[in-house]
């Protein structure tokens, strides 16, 4: 009787064992697992490009007249004609900077107000990618210069 029982403490000590060592085998797997899907997920992401150019126009789709996306010239890129420009699309409440160095937020930016083209201004761009292998360029933050 004693020996059985003995026997019986064993083998509970052995599964006890065993299943602590499973359950550390799978906590590791899943934390580096988690790792890897982080890194993966962020490693695209970066900082913002600095570009300057010139608005020439301004959309505004919104019910509240938040700008959803600019008709913007880059700097030092050559276009056919003088109307000619690249569509980029603008987050919404995008933080901004006025001509006097003043941060703003939640506004719309002085200098993309509607109907309002020819202002100077500097744009954090960021490169966006799509589904598919396309990207897009998207503007994260306004300074308006003039």
């Amino acid at each position: 009787m004693v020996d059985a029982a003995r026997g019986r403490s064993e083998v509970l000590q052995m599964l006890r064992r065993a299943s602590t060592r499973v359950l550390l085998v799978v906590f590791v797997l899943g934390a580096t697992s988690g790792a890897v899907a982080t890194c993966s997920m962020t490693s695209g992401r970066g900082v913002p490009t600095v570009v300057r150019g010139t608005v020439s126009g301004v959309a505004a789709d919104s019910d509240n007249g938040d700008v959803t996306a600019i008709a913007f010239r880059f700097d030092g890129h050559d276009y056919a004609t003088p109307d000619e420009g690249e569509s980029v699309p603008v987050v919404a409440h995008v933080p901004w900077t006025d001509a006097a160095g003043e941060n703003h937020g939640g506004d719309r930016p002085v200098c993309l107000a509607p109907g309002k083209y020819g202002q100077r201004v500097e744009l954090g761009v960021l490169d966006v990618r799509g589904e598919g292998n396309w990207y897009t360029q998207l503007v994260v933050w306004v300074h308006c210069l003039s």
